[in-house]
C-alpha cells in the first residue's frame, strides 16, 4: 500500500464511512493504476473524488473479504472506504440512504423517507437498544 501510509484526517471519521470502491473496481482504470503505482498523492485523491469520496473525512485502505462493484464474487483484498459526496455535482448519484442522513430540513427527510418506504424503524430500536438488544 503506501501513499504515506494512507490518507487520513486529524479526526477518526472511520465509523461514519459509507461508501467503499475495491481495488478490483479501480485497476480497471488506468488513470488509477498509473496514480497508485507513482503513489500520486493528489492524482489519487482527485480520482477519489470524481468517484464519490468526500476527502474531508479522510480514506482509508481496508484488506478484507468484500464484494467489488463489476462482479458478484467475493474477494479478499484491498479496498478503500470513505464518505460519500452529498455537493450538488454529485447528487444525482447519491444514495437514498446518505439523501436522507444528510438532509437538515425534517419535513424533506419525512417525506424522502415515505417515498422511499423507509422508516428506519429497525434503525432507531438500534439505536434504542443496541444491536444485540441488550437493554430490550
Amino acid at each position: 500500500m503506501n501513499i504515506k501510509q494512507i490518507k487520513q484526517t486529524n479526526t477518526d471519521y472511520s465509523d461514519t464511512y459509507n461508501q467503499y470502491l475495491s481495488f478490483v473496481d479501480l485497476e480497471k482504470d488506468p488513470e488509477w493504476n498509473e496514480a497508485w503505482r507513482d503513489q500520486d498523492e493528489k492524482k489519487v485523491e482527485a480520482l477519489l473524488h470524481k468517484y464519490g469520496a468526500d476527502l474531508k473525512y479522510g480514506w482509508e485502505v481496508e484488506v478484507v473479504l468484500h464484494r467489488p462493484r463489476t462482479s458478484n464474487a467475493a474477494e479478499y483484498g484491498p479496498k478503500i472506504s470513505f464518505v460519500e459526496r452529498t455537493d450538488k455535482e454529485f447528487a444525482p448519484y447519491v444514495s437514498t440512504e446518505d439523501m436522507i442522513a444528510n438532509t437538515k430540513d425534517s419535513f424533506l427527510r419525512s417525506e424522502l423517507m415515505t417515498i422511499s418506504q423507509q422508516s428506519n424503524f429497525s434503525g432507531s430500536l438500534i439505536d434504542q437498544y443496541g444491536e444485540e438488544g441488550d437493554d430490550a
